[in-house]
């Protein structure tokens, strides 16, 4: 009797990238989750959730996908520390041979997205709290203003701890859209500055996901939003 086991992770064998099957399996996966969130029509653990707002269509991105194929062929066995990007994991391990990598796309998304299903959510805005409820993955899939997506794939080989059984590793690297500006001249007054500010963190205040990294540079531009002359803040 074959014996399978399946483990996702929050964020030896030929190199092979996802075909076209497997990108798009990957796609419809992320897409049809976010338009039923942004439509109201998303059941999660058998609630009906409440509409997202700015919910972007992710993209295919060939950078993302280089990046991603790139520890992929590492054979990883957790994450990755690359900067300004959010990251999904997802391991499967089989007795059997393993010849069709694409399958694995839509099987990807779907063990991401049952962590939903599993666990639900209360509210749309992110927290920590949320976080902590085991839904990490799903929530990477789920982020208002993420357009852009890029997956690999490794077969890695027989898997000594877990009894020479063949692994496959997947990796999904992700960006949220990034172009927004405010306008403020040396014109504006102390005041003018913070009104404009908060208007610009408001604005992002409903992203679900920065690294620490990102927290910083957002902290760092917008005080030099505040108190000086600058005329555009490009994120």
């Amino acid at each position: 009797m074959q014996t399978l086991f399946i483990l996702a992770l929050v964020c030896v064998g030929a190199y092979a990238n996802f075909g076209e099957g497997g990108k798009q399996g990957l796609l419809n996966g992320h897409n049809n989750m976010r338009s039923k969130i942004a439509k109201g029509q998303y059941v999660a653990r058998g609630t009906k959730k409440e509409s997202g707002t700015n919910m972007l269509k992710m993209k295919w991105d060939s950078s993302l996908e280089s990046s991603a194929q790139g520890y992929a062929n590492t054979c990883p066995t957790g994450h990755s520390t690359i900067p300004s990007i959010g990251e999904n994991l997802y391991y499967y391990w089989s007795g059997a041979g393993i010849s069709n990598l694409d399958q694995f796309g839509s099987m990807a998304a779907a063990a991401w997205e049952s962590e939903f299903q599993d666990y639900g959510w209360g509210s749309n805005k992110f927290t920590m709290s949320l976080a902590n409820t085991g839904v990490g993955h799903a929530t990477q899939m789920a982020w208002a203003l993420t357009d852009k997506i890029g997956c690999g794939i490794k077969m890695c080989g027989p898997d000594a701890s877990k009894g020479g059984m063949n692994r496959v590793a997947v990796v999904c690297h992700y960006k949220i859209q990034l172009v927004f500006f405010i306008s403020i001249s040396s014109t504006h007054s102390i005041l003018q500055r913070k009104l404009l500010v908060q208007e610009y963190l408001q604005h992002w205040s409903h992203l679900l996901c920065l690294s620490k990294w990102n927290q910083m540079r957002a902290i760092y531009r917008t005080l030099r939003l505040i108190f000086s002359n600058l005329n555009v803040l490009w994120v």
